[in-house]
């Protein structure tokens, strides 16, 4: 089969074929094991939504995340306002909001950082595991090498 090759900015890009949707996918799209198709700009399968967040609903994926923490805030400040009243009964609820915004806003932090640099989730990861496996090479080397030095 003869590979596809798009150009883009003067760079040829090869297109990688999907061998269960039988089609040549775009740049930075991905097959989703869990629906079953490619996705454009693919950044992960979300269980919260139960679909893939892609190039068409990141900006909903965001507003989403955004508008849940606010609402965690919300709750959290009733919890703290209930707990200076009653202190016995509202102390777990107050601690597991704590909990539930910090996470929250940590991931809608994280997502808009993503959309801001235009990465995906799935880049980012890579980016880390490449990053990880050199520090790793280069600890060794650098390790061989201290201890060749110090004979």
């Amino acid at each position: 089969m003869e590979q596809e090759v798009v150009i883009l900015n003067g760079h040829r890009l090869p297109l990688k074929f999907c061998q269960t949707c039988n089609i040549y996918r775009p740049p930075r799209a991905s097959h989703c094991a869990e629906c079953d198709c490619c996705i454009d700009r693919m950044d992960h399968h979300c269980p919260w939504v139960a679909n893939c967040v892609g190039k068409r609903n990141h900006k909903f994926f965001l507003a989403f995340l955004w508008s849940c923490a606010l609402l965690a805030t919300q709750v959290l400040v009733i919890s703290i306002l209930e707990l200076m009243q009653r202190i016995d009964e509202m102390l777990y609820p107050c601690i597991v909001s704590i909990g539930t915004v910090f996470s929250l806003y940590g991931m809608a932090l994280y997502h808009s950082f993503l959309v801001f640099t235009n990465q995906t989730t799935r880049q980012q990861v890579i980016v880390l595991m490449v990053d990880q496996k050199a520090s790793q090479y280069l600890r060794q080397r650098t390790n061989r090498e201290l201890f060749r030095v110090l004979q």
